[in-house]
């Protein structure tokens, strides 16, 4: 995403902000006139990435909240400049409203921003008081009391304008959009803070559970469970969900019917139709699975997951010339698959394909080196590939992370010629 469309939510939110804060008065349109130093400080951070959450974050979730611009600057010289002219705005900001005797909101705004919480609060609760219903009075407000630890406070600040769902829909929609970046330490920060600001928010949990698939099969059903608790899912989430829960649980044969009306209700998604190929693979039925997994390979030409799986299948199957095709179609699309490159090297090996079976364990080596089954693998392939030394070595590299590997130990005596 460019920087310019991550600035897109700041630009109405804060022009929102603004021409609230204009109203048909004298005095107010003075203190408008004041505010905008303050309106480019904001999207100045927006701009830099100095924001409470790092690039991107959401407008409602930043106002008025410190941004720690010297926690960690850029070095470039426009970064510097940038961050000079933020300070100058934000103090140009609050003198301009000082000198109007205008400080409620504004004020308040500016001097979270700059991290002096205790007057911000100050100046947000005066705003209040003054007009109850003020929903960026409140929302900012709130960001001011969590920031200081007072997450109770915020809460009953945000639900009393109904901004408890509009905040944790930013940090859902940011959290998605830095998971599909790959940025998935502050995509999980962001989506779990979602569910933290509102638990009964279902697409954040629904969320959750995707960004945990694959990696904590527990926390991922945790999840699932949580979503389907709190409602609110559309009908193609709610079968979604029940069936990632059966698959985590061990029940394929529940998934299936979920799946199926997924799939009808969005026949073009390649989602259902890819999990319908992996519950038919744990129930046995391969020759549907393969189909389906063909099928969403088709659908969804990005990604590598249902070839992995169709070539995984093959495998299984003895199809050894259709697991390598598949396997390396996957790889052509995503090449930081240590698995693919796994089941590519196993099914090279059976084929009798030796050298490019070691190829593809080196592959998955580099890209895992903690997993002593590859160096098992490599060592399998070196002693059929007739090299025996190199085969010891691969053999030892493995029983050093696995001293109890018992495949490592007889290859090892294989390879050097004991019984």
């Amino acid at each position: 995403m460019t920087a310019r469309r991550q600035q897109v939510p700041w630009l109405l939110a804060l022009a929102l902000l603004l021409a609230l804060t204009a109203a048909p008065t004298a005095r107010a349109g003075r203190a408008a006139a004041a505010g905008r130093p303050l309106l480019h400080a904001l999207l100045w951070r927006a701009e830099l990435g100095d924001l409470p959450l790092g690039p991107g974050t959401p407008a409602l979730w930043a106002l008025a909240r410190s941004t720690g611009d010297l926690a960690s600057p850029s070095p470039s010289p426009r970064a510097t400049t940038r961050r000079l002219q933020i300070r100058q705005a934000l103090e140009q900001a609050d003198q301009r409203l000082t000198a109007l005797g205008y400080r409620p909101r504004l004020a308040g705004i500016a001097a979270g921003t700059r991290g002096r919480y205790a007057e911000a609060q100050a100046h947000l609760e005066a705003a209040h008081r003054s007009r109850p219903r003020d929903i960026f009075a409140l929302v900012a407000l709130g960001n001011v009391l969590d920031a200081q630890g007072d997450r109770a406070a915020a809460v009953a600040a945000w639900r009393s304008v109904s901004a408890l769902r509009p905040l944790a829909a930013q940090l859902h929609r940011w959290g998605a959009q830095l998971a599909q970046a790959g940025a998935r330490s502050r995509a999980e920060a962001a989506l779990a803070l979602a569910v933290a600001v509102d638990p009964a928010f279902g697409d954040g949990y629904y969320a959750l559970g995707g960004f945990y698939w694959g990696l904590d099969g527990a926390r991922a059903a945790e999840m699932y469970r949580a979503a389907l608790a709190a409602g609110g899912l559309t009908p193609y989430q709610e079968r979604m969900a029940q069936a990632k829960l059966a698959l985590l649980e061990d029940r394929p044969a529940d998934a299936i019917a979920p799946l199926e009306e997924a799939s009808q209700l969005r026949p073009e998604d390649p989602e259902a139709v890819e999990f319908l190929g992996s519950a038919l693979r744990r129930l046995g039925r391969s020759d549907e699975a393969i189909a389906f997994f063909a099928r969403a390979a088709q659908l969804n030409p990005a990604s590598p997951w249902p070839l992995v799986q169709l070539g995984q299948v093959h495998l299984q199957l003895g199809n050894y010339p259709e697991a390598i095709t598949a396997l390396r179609q996957a790889l052509a699309r995503r090449t930081d698959l240590p698995l693919a490159f796994d089941l590519l090297a196993r099914a090279y090996l059976a084929e009798g394909q030796a050298q490019q079976a070691a190829a593809a364990w080196r592959q998955a080596i580099a890209l895992r080196p903690d997993t002593a089954a590859y160096f098992v693998g490599l060592g399998d392939a070196l002693r059929a590939a007739g090299n025996p030394a190199e085969a010891v070595a691969a053999y030892e590299a493995a029983l050093r992370l696995d001293p109890d590997n018992l495949q490592a130990v007889r290859g090892l005596r294989a390879a050097a010629g004991q019984p």
